[in-house]
This record gives structure tokens, sequence and C-alpha cells, in this order.
């Protein structure tokens, strides 16, 4: 589930490696390719090499196109609703869905995903962050008046988060068997006015570490070369072209040279924006209970997608 000529959300699935500073690639030996034969199809219309315009109205419509087991980051949305699409509609495909895996997958709102455990996440890798320091506070306004000119900024971060409803948030409500529906912190699944806890951890990281990566936060300089140019958290400046868009590499593989070729699209993929509920809040359950197996994995290290949410 990815617009990747070789897929890069999971080191099994590749048929050879190209890391971080990797002049060239390698061979993988432990490729799916190995035991089975693999197709990498690019979708939605407007990711990798694609053709066509995108038109679809949602995810229900992009799964009635479509079939696809496994994926991540927003295939965490795709996956479930082609799969459930599937299910419900057993006589639309000659095959038999066995499961779905996705790795580091939006399931949920970003307020889930990204502000209810990210100061959690900070306390977690304080030795990485290192906000255990005395700085002049820029969150005065957001505590009350009070002033927390003499607090550290993690120190003002566990203000924020309690002020904000997030703090002890998965130790009082991550539980099994759940009580019900999980609570949101504040008033809307958007976070609070006041609240954006998990930019102003990324404002800061990134000055203290300009290399900062939100996908991989123990990055720091040198900034190594990358043959996708992401993800990171800056735009890829250090070899442009990049290597999938330049016209003899696509001339290679056959793909169209008159198609701008970026990891992440810079294309809306779903025109109008995309209307359907998060996954784990509509069509996930009834695809995990279908499903033979279903595999959610999840870095631990990623910051943009955090584990906990």
């Amino acid at each position: 589930m990815s617009n990747l000529p070789i897929s890069a959300d999971d080191e099994m699935r590749k048929p050879f490696l190209w890391s971080w500073g990797q002049a060239k690639p390698a061979p993988n030996k432990y490729s799916w390719r190995n035991l089975s034969s693999v197709l990498w199809v690019e979708q939605p219309v407007g990711t990798g090499f694609s053709h066509g315009v995108p038109n679809i109205k949602d995810e229900n419509d992009l799964a009635a196109q479509n079939f696809y087991l496994t994926g991540e980051s927003y295939a965490g949305t795709y996956v479930p609703y082609i799969a459930n699409y599937i299910y419900e509609h057993p006589d639309a495909l000659d095959l038999k869905l066995q499961g779905t895996l996705t790795s580091d997958p939006s399931l949920s709102y970003d307020v889930v995903h990204e502000q209810i455990p990210a100061v959690d996440f900070v306390h977690r890798y304080e030795n990485v962050f290192a906000f255990k320091y005395v700085c002049l506070s820029h969150l005065t306004s957001l505590s009350g008046g009070s002033p927390l000119y003499s607090l550290t900024f993690l120190a003002q971060l566990d203000v924020l988060n309690k002020k904000c409803n997030c703090a002890d948030y998965t130790k009082n409500y991550l539980k099994y068997p759940p009580k019900g529906p999980l609570p949101l912190p504040g008033k809307s699944t958007e976070a609070n006015k006041g609240c954006n806890m998990w930019d102003l951890i990324f404002e800061e990281a990134l000055r203290l570490n300009p290399a900062f990566n939100v996908y991989r936060i123990f990055d720091t300089y040198p900034i190594l070369w990358d043959v996708l140019g992401f993800p990171g958290s800056f735009p890829p400046v250090q070899l442009l072209p990049l290597y999938f868009d330049r016209k003899d590499v696509k001339k290679a593989i056959h793909a169209p040279v008159n198609v701008t070729w970026e990891e992440c699209s810079s294309r809306n993929v779903i025109p109008h924006g995309d209307a359907s509920l998060p996954s784990a809040l509509s069509v996930l359950p009834n695809v995990i209970e279908n499903n033979k197996r279903t595999a959610i994995m999840h870095g631990l290290a990623d910051f943009i997608l955090i584990a906990e949410g």
C-alpha cells in the first residue's frame, strides 16, 4: 500500500535494501519474493507513477477499485476500508482475503495519535529530547497567567499536559476490557486552543537538534542521503532529482517520464477531502472480526504517529 517502486514500509518486503547513507542497493535475502510472487501497485491515482486524474470521493470509493493486504502510514485508513469492502461484497472478487498487515498506521484522529501520547513519549526518551534545562517560557499565557520562567521546558510540558487533560490518559483509559468509548481530551477531534503540544515539542526538538527526524528521533548530523528523499522532517534537498525521478531510471523501469515521482505525493489524491471516519472508529473492528490474522506494527522511535496513540 505504497507509492514506492520498491516498498519501504517493511524491511521484509523489499527485493533489495537501500538504507540511509548507502551508496548502492544490496540484495535482501529476507525478501518476500523468496517465498511468493509479489506485485506492487501504486494507488490511489495521484501517487508515484500512477496514471489518471484523482477522482474518488472517499475510502469506500477507493476500496471498490483496488485490492491490497498490506501498507504503512495512511494505509491504516486505506487497508481496512478496502478489506471491509471485500468482506461486505463477497461476490465482487474471486479471491479470499486472509488478513491485513499495517505498519505505523494512521487509524484514528491526530489528537489521539499525536497530542494525547506526546508528553509521555518525551518522558520515555528524555535523554534524546534533552528538555531538562531552564528557559524563558513561551507557554506562560497557556498556564492561566502564572509565571513558568523558572521551570524547565519539560516541566512546562507537564503543566500543559495536565491542563489539556492528557496527563495519565493511557494509564486511566488504556485498559482491557475497556469501560466504553475512549473520551476525547478536549471539545472536538482537534486539540483545544493552546493544547497543540506535539507542535511545541517538534519546534523545540528542532531548535536543539536541527537534524531532528520525526520518523526516527535518534537521528543527528550528518543527515544521511536517502534514495527516496523521505521520510524526514525536511524536503529532500541533498540530491535532486530524486533517484526514481531521474529520466534514465524511469526509462529503465518503464515508468512514464513525464510524471514527477514523489515518495509522499503532493497531489490531493482525494480532491475534495476525505470524509470517511478513521478506520478504528468505523470499519476496522469488522475487518479484525473477519480476518484470519490481523497484524498492526509500529516503530517505537516514530514521533509522527506515536505507538501509544
